[in-house]
């Protein structure tokens, strides 16, 4: 639901914001990126250790998200297809990271997963 699946291209596109979230946790900082700030930000990546072992995935985001942009559920149904994973992306139109106070899309959302669910147990 809507989570980061890249984060060196999150710290990379926006350092300001996600370097300072980021590096606590990963315990370097991506700049200066060095070969190890950026193997450690990608290892940490579920788009760089994704294999075709992965379980199936549905994703669910905002097309409007500007915490975690949409790129990042997108790129990675991308590479969960190439690597022929069974996979869903359903994003909501004019809808930024949190949609829960829309009742319609919230209800759609448990809907999804419910459904998802029962068809991947």
């Amino acid at each position: 639901m809507a989570g980061p699946t890249d984060l060196f291209a999150m710290g990379y596109y926006n350092p300001v914001i996600y370097n300072s979230i980021l590096q606590p946790f990963l315990g370097v900082s991506l700049y200066p990126i060095t070969t190890t700030s950026e193997q450690r930000y990608k290892n940490c990546s579920p788009q760089y250790q994704a294999t075709a072992t992965v379980p199936p995935t549905i994703f669910f985001h905002g097309d409007l998200d500007p915490v975690i942009y949409p790129e990042q559920s997108v790129n990675m149904y991308t590479k969960l297809g190439t690597l022929g994973v069974d996979k869903k992306l359903i994003t909501y139109p004019f809808t930024f990271h949190d949609w829960w106070a829309d009742g319609v899309k919230t209800t759609n959302t448990l809907d999804e997963l419910k459904s998802w669910f029962i068809n991947h147990p």
